[in-house]
């Protein structure tokens, strides 16, 4: 009941059907805006202690004042350190 209720609301029809092309493409999305991932609940399939990853090369660097290869090669606890006050961790 809760599903079908929730179909609507998105203003789907009742006898409507997604395609699975359609549901993986939204769910294996490689990028998001930053205020996508600011957002709570995060987009499904964001996986939350990686959510720096989903950022474009340009907003990363933007955000973060390093490439994506400078930011993993630090060791764990400074890409904590640099991630919470993003609001990423």
């Amino acid at each position: 009941m809760k599903a079908r209720q929730q179909n609507q609301l998105e203003g789907k029809k009742l006898d409507q059907k997604d395609s699975v092309i359609n549901i993986l493409t939204h769910l294996c999305r490689e990028q998001y805006t930053l205020e996508e991932l600011r957002a709570r609940p995060l987009p499904e399939g964001v996986d939350p202690s990686k959510i720096e990853f989903y950022l474009s090369d340009d907003d990363f660097q933007k955000e973060l004042r390093m490439t994506k290869d400078e930011f993993y090669a630090l060791p764990y606890w400074k890409q904590t350190n640099i991630k919470k006050p993003l609001g990423f961790f």
